[in-house]
């Protein structure tokens, strides 16, 4: 038994990276995704771009006391405003802005991905590849065709690009915290982790999902499928849970809840983007669930084989499951 404790410390050792290895990777393709985008930068404001931006005069106005907390999104018209007085209507701000979003994203994930895999007990082939597989995963994200919406469009950009960033902000500390080997700096990541969250909940909706990301990750690569380790961080989840659905409540308000779990909620067609097979149609919950599958299978996919991609594919609501 001795000999197998040593074998396997050893084992350990020769798995840890030096500092200049793990930084290297993250270096690389931060450069590697600033030189693929860099031509973007300078593109002309595109379809809710004009909405948001040029055609919006509330943008010239900014004062940080009034943009705080003030709406679901606020984060993002606030960068919009600090964009606007330092570049007016120049994309380049824009842009730059979110590409530098972007690669902290990626470099989150990555130190994400790396931590996770590098401390398993039960899988020794993740530890072991462990700086593979958060290089590859980091490249994916980073520079994979798909993601292009998330930063030449300004406005989904700042939408869904500070939502995942900030979701990444939430769980990775609190999956530090989870470990035992950060266990002295467990309030300090806990308390990073929950602000994080608070905050996130003025960038996008989606970020409702962070509780079960961070679930899903706990289960299959901190706990390791270990039940009863699982359930003793219930605490962690509660008031996660609790931060981000009470957030939300009060920045929609309880009536929208309500509409949304009753499928009372409606909405009608953009102008020049017609869903429905008429222009004066509504939009419905269960018309719009079910039209969402043919999306979920067209974005798999892309993810695989990227081409045909369009920023709008003109697609109608599906009239069947």
């Amino acid at each position: 038994c001795a000999e197998s404790e040593k074998g396997e410390e050893k084992m350990e050792k020769g798995l840890k990276v030096k500092f200049w290895q793990l930084l290297l990777p993250p270096s690389l393709l931060s450069l590697l995704t600033y030189v693929f985008y860099y031509p973007s930068l300078k593109y002309p404001f595109q379809f809710d771009d004009l909405a948001n931006i040029t055609k919006k005069f509330d943008i010239r106005s900014f004062n940080i006391r009034d943009e705080l907390f003030r709406t679901p999104r606020w984060l993002g018209e606030t960068l919009n405003k600090i964009n606007f007085k330092f570049g007016q209507f120049d994309p380049w701000y824009y842009r730059s802005v979110n590409l530098l979003i972007h690669m902290l994203s990626g470099l989150l994930l990555y130190f994400l991905v790396y931590i996770i895999c590098s401390r398993q007990k039960t899988n020794k082939l993740l530890s072991k590849y462990a700086l593979w597989i958060s290089s590859i995963t980091s490249m994916f994200f980073l520079l994979h065709p798909v993601q292009t919406q998330a930063v030449s469009y300004v406005i989904q950009a700042r939408l869904e690009g500070l939502a995942t960033l900030f979701v990444l902000l939430t769980i990775l500390p609190l999956a530090m915290a989870f470990n035992k080997e950060w266990r002295k700096y467990k309030i300090t990541l806990t308390l990073l982790g929950f602000a994080a969250a608070f905050i996130s909940c003025g960038t996008k909706e989606i970020v409702i999902v962070a509780p079960v990301l961070l679930a899903l990750i706990d289960w299959f690569f901190i706990a390791e499928f270990n039940f009863e380790k699982f359930k003793s961080r219930w605490f962690y989840y509660f008031v996660l849970t609790g931060i981000i659905f009470s957030t939300l409540l009060y920045y929609l308000k309880p009536k929208f809840l309500l509409d949304v779990i009753g499928l009372k909620m409606a909405t009608v067609n953009n102008r020049g983007n017609i869903l429905t097979s008429t222009p004066i149609e509504s939009i419905k919950p269960l018309h719009f669930l079910i039209s969402e599958f043919k999306v979920i299978l067209h974005n798999l996919q892309l993810f695989l084989f990227p081409v045909g991609m369009s920023v709008e594919y003109d697609w109608k609501l599906s009239e069947s499951f």
